[in-house]
């Protein structure tokens, strides 16, 4: 019998603490940081392996050129802090062969204040963010998030020497677009919907003053962490077919191209590196912040697979792989008016015809909107979202016209 195999078997490989390691695997130094188990580095060489590892994902597709103008994408977390302060060192390095070449430029986005936090705490965030863009040897711009919201005429962005968040005048600042945007934000009924709707959200505005600014490239600090937590959250939203067009290296749904650089940077790595080079990341609070595990979707699988990697530390690398490994979709299919990702083939008896068929039916719909086809330019995840939003249950989504839903034109 297996269970006579159980004393064989050990629940958890025992944990190698820093100081049972005495020396760096590369250069045999004082160790700084464990890796994975046995992969110790001392301070030099973790510099160096960080470094080599963020140049090699950037160079090894060959896509950003000399002379580039890049758009990085900052929002002051870990991630994108230690990507911001590896661009940086990479423009100054003396080597010609470790130098980065393109022309970046930053874009902080401001974002609401989901978790009611005291007015004290929202300015000491975006004041510490603002003194970081100062010290920065890089040209900044500033956004907010409802500028989603703009109108056409007016700017969406303005240069960070013009920014002052008290200035009721500034561009960015802009009321009207405020509500509208917090009053599509309470119309979700679930924060995973919400988390969903802010993601597209920033997406979109992203890429609206990419457009603007004529850049070739974006790059944004997503991490391997946080790419295997949204992957699996996708999959459970029913976007598995688009799983590789958004979380690969290049995503090539809009205008301007997303890069992630940080793709293969694991969370202890990226908190290490910060450790080491002096960088304060300034995290802003979510939704879900003070909320239990399982108030949304995403915060449900992070602590999933948080745990799992304290005692299987492959866990993030296997499911990071293996969804490198899924195949692209069609790129002539329909595309989702929301999330611009390739939608299914529609199928006549798919599983999600099925749910949206018992969906329509328990709100007691008329045949008309059952078959209206309308549902087709969004995809599954997609129609999930705006089906969420509080309307009057006797009028279908699909009737008020899917130009409701949309961020903006």
């Amino acid at each position: 019998m297996c269970s006579n195999l159980d004393t064989d078997i050990p629940v958890a490989l025992s944990k190698i603490k820093l100081d049972q390691l005495q020396f760096c695997k590369r250069c045999q130094g004082k160790p700084f940081v464990v890796i994975q188990r046995k992969d110790v580095f001392c301070r030099d060489c973790f510099y160096e392996y960080g470094s080599h590892k963020f140049r090699s994902t950037i160079g090894k597709t060959r896509k950003v050129k000399p002379g580039d103008r890049i758009l990085v994408a900052f929002s002051g977390g870990a991630g994108s802090s230690a990507m911001l302060d590896m661009i940086e060192d990479g423009l100054n390095k003396s080597a010609n062969h470790k130098k980065l070449m393109f022309s970046p430029t930053i874009l902080y986005i401001r974002e609401l204040n989901y978790a009611n936090e005291s007015d004290a705490i929202i300015t000491q965030k975006t004041h510490k963010i603002v003194e970081r863009l100062k010290k920065s040897c890089l040209s900044s711009m500033i956004s907010s998030m409802e500028m989603i919201y703009q109108d056409k005429e007016k700017p969406t962005f303005v240069d960070l020497g013009d920014f002052d968040p008290l200035d009721k005048d500034c561009p960015i600042i802009n009321d009207k677009a405020q509500s509208k945007f917090w009053s599509k934000i309470n119309s979700l009924s679930t924060d995973t919907s919400k988390e969903d709707f802010l993601r597209i959200s920033r997406q979109q505005l992203i890429q609206k003053v990419a457009t603007a600014g004529n850049f070739k490239y974006i790059f944004v600090g997503n991490t391997c962490t946080k790419t295997a937590i949204q992957m699996l959250t996708d999959l459970a939203q029913g976007k598995g077919s688009q799983i590789t067009s958004e979380h690969s290296f290049t995503d090539s749904r809009f205008n301007v191209e997303i890069l992630k650089p940080m793709r293969e940077f694991i969370k202890k790595e990226v908190l290490f590196w910060n450790i080491l080079r002096g960088t304060e990341p300034v995290e802003w609070s979510t939704i879900t912040t003070f909320k239990s595990n399982k108030a949304s979707l995403m915060k449900l699988t992070e602590s999933y697979i948080n745990g799992l990697e304290h005692d299987f530390p492959a866990t993030v690398y296997t499911i990071f792989k293996t969804g490198n490994k899924l195949k692209f979709p069609d790129p002539n299919g329909v595309i989702c008016k929301l999330c611009k990702s390739v939608i299914d083939p529609e199928q006549r008896c798919s599983a999600s015809n099925a749910l949206q068929l018992s969906h329509q039916l328990s709100k007691n719909l008329d045949d008309v909107f059952i078959n209206d086809g309308s549902d087709r330019i969004l995809c599954y995840s997609c129609n999930n979202l705006v089906n969420e939003i509080k309307i009057d249950s006797t009028v279908s989504p699909q009737k008020l016209g899917i130009a409701d839903y949309l961020l903006y034109d």
